[in-house]
């Protein structure tokens, strides 16, 4: 009860009153999107082109990259002060203060993020309810981040800002370290082309989801890493009732972003 209470009052004071969380250094660099979206495959990304000879797992990376909404934030920056630029995640909508840093926005089909958070939401939060209802509820913004289509029109408001790059999650499929080097790029952080094969080979997709079903594991809780590694798995939990409805409510942003 004290934590829900805790939390509830972070969200009313940073998300309501629109507080910063951090105060942001024109250095800071930040990865940013709609959730299962790749947000925690771009930090293995980055972490392993960045710190090639640490092991590292989803727990340290979530210490090295956390949330700027992790509840031991102020703790945490006072060891990502010793780094040469500190690197956090987000999941919230365009706040106008994250842009005095370095902001990478990723974007995914929003039919494929909506099964994998819904997945996420019932295996790993152990949420009880039908896609359909899940589906309704999404598209009227009633989850904490929001709806995806209205996340993804909030963000690109700002997409002529030299602050922002946008990278979409289907491009990272098709050519990772390309993207990885456009981040690292914005970031204003060179790193070595070894390093950055070493990456992208270090940061697999089932990689990637061992370290889910870990920290889930240590949670008491079984998640494999949701609906991700590919496009088009909507398909899998998609009706054709369910796609009128999501392109009733998002279509215009899928067409904006060539996702139909």
């Amino acid at each position: 009860m004290r934590r829900r209470l805790k939390q509830a009052y972070r969200n009313f004071k940073y998300i309501r009153l629109n507080r910063p969380r951090v105060k942001v250094r024109p250095t800071d660099g930040f990865v940013t999107s709609w959730p299962r979206s790749g947000n925690t495959w771009m930090r293995y990304l980055l972490f392993g082109a960045l710190y090639p000879d640490v092991s590292w797992d989803l727990v340290s990376l979530n210490k090295q990259m956390p949330s700027i909404a992790d509840p031991d934030l102020s703790q945490l920056l006072t060891e990502l002060d010793n780094h040469a630029f500190r690197m956090f995640k987000s999941h919230e909508n365009a706040q106008e203060y994250i842009l005095g840093g370095r902001v990478v926005y990723l974007v995914r089909d929003g039919r494929d993020a909506t099964c994998s958070f819904y997945h996420y939401r019932t295996k790993l939060n152990k949420r009880d309810y039908t896609f359909r209802q899940y589906l309704e509820r999404s598209l009227a913004g009633k989850f904490r981040y929001g709806s995806w289509h209205e996340h993804v029109c909030n963000w690109l408001s700002y997409e002529s800002h030299p602050s922002l790059l946008v990278v979409r999650y289907e491009d990272m499929l098709v050519d990772a370290a390309t993207q990885l080097k456009r981040v690292l790029n914005h970031f204003g952080t060179e790193v070595a082309e070894d390093c950055i094969t070493a990456a992208v080979e270090r940061s697999s997709v089932g990689r990637v989801n061992q370290g889910f079903a870990q920290y889930a594991a240590g949670k008491d809780r079984q998640f494999s890493g949701g609906q991700g590694g590919g496009t088009g798995k909507f398909r899998q939990w998609f009706t054709e009732q369910d796609e009128l409805l999501f392109m009733e409510y998002a279509g215009e942003t899928m067409q904006k972003l060539g996702y139909t």
